[in-house]
């Protein structure tokens, strides 16, 4: 498979400045960059990429464990732009997504795909 475009801006903020474990930063790069040479089905074999719907859009989470707790990081897919968008951030402190961030990674998702339609 070609490497595709991957866009992290919109969660590297989060990454150098909120994910304390230096482990956990190159876990996600690497994700990242598996992501970029091998698509989403490698790693959601490896369990590391899951995709679900919410509010009728498919999202997928990078799911980064690290000690107690997990880092979770939301992508789209958009075709028109053969290019993953990485949309939001967080780190996960129970077992239930918040809805806040589901509502955010929602409108950041709706909102790029729109510029590409």
């Amino acid at each position: 498979m070609a490497t595709t475009s991957v866009k992290t801006e919109m969660v590297d903020s989060f990454v150098l400045e909120e994910v304390s474990s230096h482990e956990a930063q190159e876990k996600i790069a690497n994700s990242i960059d598996h992501l970029s040479k091998y698509g989403r089905q490698k790693l959601r074999e490896s369990g590391d990429v899951e995709s679900f719907t919410y509010k009728n859009q498919k999202l997928d989470q990078l799911r980064v464990r690290d000690g107690g707790f997990w880092y979770r990081l939301f992508f789209v897919w958009v075709k028109k732009a053969k290019c993953f968008f990485f949309i939001h951030a967080f780190k996960k402190k129970s077992n239930k997504t918040p809805k806040k961030d589901l509502d955010t990674a929602h409108k950041r998702a709706k909102r790029i795909i729109n510029c590409y339609n």
